[in-house]
């Protein structure tokens, strides 16, 4: 009998919730923000950005974020976004608004540590660094950073992307 290879299935979040809270880390590869899973509070069904990302960071391989939001959706962090492994993050074409709800001069927005890396039509304003690339082959595209999601109003950051990696 011959055995089979190992395979992994690549996960997709879609990001439905406009809130910064983290996921429940209940099950892996679900993303969920479900409040208070000790106490028999079933799963909210709300996958925020950061959960998603931290999903996704759960997951070895190559994951999709995309998102169902409104068109005037806006998502408030607080504190960076720290992506550990290879992810595509694909807004909408109007492009998903990502702002700092926090002090500037402590805020990052994404950083992408893992390599291999995809991010688009992502409008991002307010950080510290909107973008760090601290790994190697990332791509950032389709995004408008220090500006409005029309493009045309400067709403700034003190450093649009940041650039460590080599090949981004």
């Amino acid at each position: 009998i011959e055995s089979l290879e190992e395979r992994c299935l690549l996960a997709s979040f879609v990001v439905n919730a406009e809130s910064d809270l983290s996921d429940s880390g209940r099950a892996p590869g679900i993303c969920d923000t479900e409040l208070n899973p000790d106490a028999g509070v079933p799963a909210s069904g709300q996958c925020t950005l950061r959960a998603a990302i931290e999903s996704s960071n759960e997951t070895p391989e190559l994951d999709t974020i995309t998102f169902s939001l409104g068109s005037s959706a806006e998502i408030q962090t607080l504190g960076h976004l720290e992506v550990t492994g290879a992810i595509q993050i694909i807004g909408p074409s109007g492009g998903v608004r990502i702002t700092n709800s926090g002090p500037i001069e402590l805020s990052a927005g994404i950083l992408l540590a893992g390599g291999g890396s995809e991010l688009r039509n992502l409008v991002m304003n307010g950080f510290a660094e909107a973008i760090r690339l601290v790994s190697d082959n990332n791509i950032v595209a389709g995004s408008r950073i220090g500006v409005n999601a029309d493009g045309i109003a400067m709403i700034g950051n003190q450093v649009g992307i940041m650039v460590e990696g080599d090949n981004n």
